[in-house]
């Protein structure tokens, strides 16, 4: 795992060397005051004064800059701060992302927001209500028979509110980015308000309304789409593309507050207030209604014929909720469903990092050309779909394959057209392999930095295929036919969607079952290599011998004791052996036998799952520990309420207490770091962030750290333990020259598989 560098420890650490320390220190209301100074400047004039002021105390230096980033880095999320403020200041912060107004509101734990009385209010912008995806796993649960739905079409445009008061205007972006220059401030002023004068009726002096910012081509007299070469936040009030207001729905009339209103009453009143509607300036959604899950079907078929994004179905009896997805709105659309849309084989050309980081997480893919010579062509950029093990894969690929593109040598004269967009590390054609892409939509290219007249837009990651080689990736002349029709936005879709192909979705999906010729030892894999089992406990359908055939078969040994060299123990029903275990301290990981399972299927290693895991034993070179903590919790996946009811029940099984005085109970097996200040190698250049990461030693520090010791982002002269991530004896020679130069004192240079070992230090 990867981790962003904490730039305060790093302007800390520089900083110490260049401005003097004093013991003065400045209040709230004076940091306020030069911040407040800085963000009101109007020139650079006086800012490096201002900045040497706040600078001064070595302990405020720190928090300071953590302030200004809004990176505290404290252990705790912004969530259970301001709780500890005020029981609604979640809820309250959440509509309108403004601090002061949470504090001017909620000033006193008396104070509720009892039915929205003070949840939306004029020119101020709030976060809107959201719709949940419907796909075919949740369309059955989510639209029950015979229940009324309202059905409009999804909008291909950007969210917008806009607040009226007695003729004075403000539109706010879905961020809560307030827009109104634009779109203008009055009837005088703007590329919208003029036009909208005499829309609504007599008596409405005060109004908000929510709905999406749409292109308009006043000569087709047509909608475009978000994918087009237009920010509709920056059109001239004198071209043929113009913004239109599609509103559908009210959340305040004069000053009567909408938001605890039904839909179904937001609706009959909306239809009111806009008394009429102006082609291409604004216009009220419309509305069908479907009392069955076919006529919902039926309008997401009608709506693909006309070439729209999907549809929205919301449920007339539902609440407007702030920033909430799970209130009533759903949104739909064919690409949501297997076998509705083409998708597209395109190759792995290259990968970009994420910033300060070592991993690569967004990949460029491309099409292949025969037309002459062989050319791959960019089509577009990809950086979703994949899941961590997957990802973890495609890295490694390309760290052992990939290329700067000046060093790439056409093998077979197959060459790589890139055009603008570049990426970091690029792959040859016939060390690569295919992705299944699904986009929305295909867009054509108007200055994108890519080669292909159309690129992608919102595409993901289905499935990887390294069975295919490159010349079996989408062509250009398959591209091309797909985007015959030669316009702006090419749509995917390729059939109607019937209600039999979800309905019968579940009935057809049954439980995975291996069947394992208990006869036949023969490997077909050796992902298990160098892995040693014990299989404590059978599952239903996997008995013990057809687990250690698996093991086997792919690579693994086994053994019939639970000896000191085994690795992973495999564990199918929980037994009471199975909770004594999980009570000491095991060297070995105790592992759900479905991982095993997994592997099987994919044919592949696989890092664990955090459902799979039992614990994770004390050995920390050992198998996969660095994807989990010891009682199988995720470093990076997100744990939702079931998965961490099972991690309590594990944790209650191990018998794990906190020890009060000292909130840690140290493993007596190994060492503490109490007498250690450290420095972990993790740069190609010492100290210099902005160098190639050679290694990640991410885990060691937090364990370091566990451990009572002491580690420091940079080589200082405090630093008395130096760790590289392997053994390395020029690297070494670098390191304690590095050292002896800065003055380090009775320093060591030590591989991190020493770390643990009592006698090295």
């Amino acid at each position: 795992m990867n981790v962003s560098l904490d730039f305060a420890d790093i302007v800390h650490n520089t900083l110490r060397k260049y401005i003097p320390s004093t013991s003065s220190t400045i209040t709230v209301a004076q940091l306020n005051s030069f911040l407040d100074s800085i963000a009101n400047r109007s020139s650079d004039t006086g800012i490096d004064d201002t900045m040497l002021k706040m600078f001064r105390n070595v302990e405020e230096r720190k928090w300071i800059i953590r302030i200004m980033l809004k990176e505290l880095k404290l252990g705790i999320d912004n969530n259970k701060i301001l709780r500890i403020f005020h029981p609604d200041a979640v809820e309250y912060y959440s509509t309108n992302n403004n601090l002061r107004k949470v504090c001017e509101v909620l000033w006193s734990p008396s104070i509720k927001l009892n039915e929205f009385n003070t949840m939306i209010n004029l020119f101020v912008p709030f976060q809107p209500m959201l719709a949940k995806r419907c796909d075919a796993k949740s369309f059955t649960k989510d639209f029950p028979e015979n229940k009324l739905f309202f059905i409009e079409t999804k909008f291909d445009g950007e969210r917008f509110q806009l607040h009226m008061d007695k003729g004075n205007f403000k539109y706010f972006s879905r961020k809560g980015y307030d827009f109104t220059d634009s779109f203008g401030a009055s009837f005088s002023s703007g590329t919208l308000t003029p036009k909208l004068k005499g829309v609504f009726h007599d008596n409405v002096e005060k109004i908000i309304l929510d709905g999406e910012m749409m292109l308009w081509n006043s000569r087709k007299k047509l909608f475009g789409s978000k994918g087009m070469n237009f920010d509709v936040k920056k059109l001239n009030s004198t071209g043929y593309i113009q913004p239109c207001f599609c509103v559908y729905d009210v959340l305040l009339f004069n000053d009567e507050i909408l938001a605890n209103k039904e839909l179904l009453e937001r609706v009959k009143l909306l239809r009111k207030v806009i008394q009429k509607n102006i082609e291409g300036v604004i216009q009220t959604s419309c509305y069908e209604e479907s009392v069955n899950r076919r006529g919902i079907m039926n309008a997401l078929n009608e709506v693909m014929d006309t070439e729209g994004e999907g549809i929205v179905v919301k449920d007339p009896k539902s609440f407007y909720k702030f920033k909430d997805r799970n209130s009533g709105w759903y949104k739909i659309k064919m690409e949501y469903f297997d076998d509705a849309v083409v998708d597209l084989d395109l190759i792995l050309m290259g990968g970009n990092y994420k910033p300060k980081s070592s991993e690569l997480n967004s990949f460029v893919v491309g099409v292949y050309s025969n037309d002459g010579d062989e050319v791959i062509l960019s089509c577009g950029k990809v950086s979703s779909g994949l899941n961590f093990e997957e990802l973890d894969s495609i890295n490694k690929k390309i760290s052992n394959k990939g290329k700067q593109f000046s060093e790439i040598i056409p093998k077979n004269k197959v060459k790589l057209a890139f055009g603008k967009n570049v990426p970091d590390i690029c792959i040859e054609p016939e060390d690569s392999l295919i992705f299944t892409v699904r986009a929305t939509e295909l867009v054509r290219s108007t200055n994108s930095g890519f080669k292909t007249p159309y690129i992608l837009r919102f595409p993901r990651i289905l499935r990887i295929r390294d069975d295919k080689s490159y010349k079996e990736c989408l062509s250009i002349t398959e591209l091309l036919e797909l985007c015959q029709q030669n316009k702006y936005v090419i749509k995917l879709n390729k059939r109607h969607l019937e209600l039999e192909d979800i309905t019968t979705i579940k009935r057809s999906k049954k439980k995975k079952k291996l069947d394992v010729d208990i006869e036949s030892l023969t490997k077909v894999s050796k992902c298990l290599s160098g892995i040693k089992f014990f299989v404590l406990s059978e599952m239903e359908n996997y008995s013990m011998d057809k687990i250690e055939v698996l093991i086997e078969k792919y690579g693994g040994t086994f053994s019939l004791n639970l000896d000191s060299d085994v690795n992973i123990v495999l564990v199918g029903i929980i037994t009471s052996k199975v909770k004594e275990l999980l009570k000491q301290d095991n060297k070995f990981d105790m592992v759900k036998v479905e991982w095993l399972q997994r592997i099987t299927v994919r044919e592949q290693f696989l890092y664990y799952k955090q459902e799979e895991v039992l614990s994770i034993g004390i050995s920390y070179y050992n198998c996969l520990a660095d994807e989990v903590d010891k009682y199988g919790d995720s470093y990076t996946e997100v744990v939702n309420e079931e998965a961490l009811k099972r991690r309590l029940e594990i944790m209650s099984e191990m018998e794990c207490y906190s020890n009060i005085n000292d909130s840690i109970i140290f493993n007596p097996d190994l060492p503490l770091f109490n007498k250690y200040i450290s420095y972990f190698d993790e740069y190609e250049v010492i100290n210099d962030f902005s160098s190639k990461k050679i290694s990640n030693l991410f885990i060691d520090k937090m364990e370091f750290s566990y451990r009572k010791g002491i580690v420091m982002d940079v080589l200082t002269p405090e630093v008395n333990l130096i760790i590289m991530h392997s053994s390395n004896d020029n690297r070494k020679n670098v390191l304690e020259e590095y050292a002896r130069n800065i003055s380090c004192k009775n320093f060591q240079v030590i591989d991190r598989s020493k770390l643990y070992e009592e006698e090295t230090l």
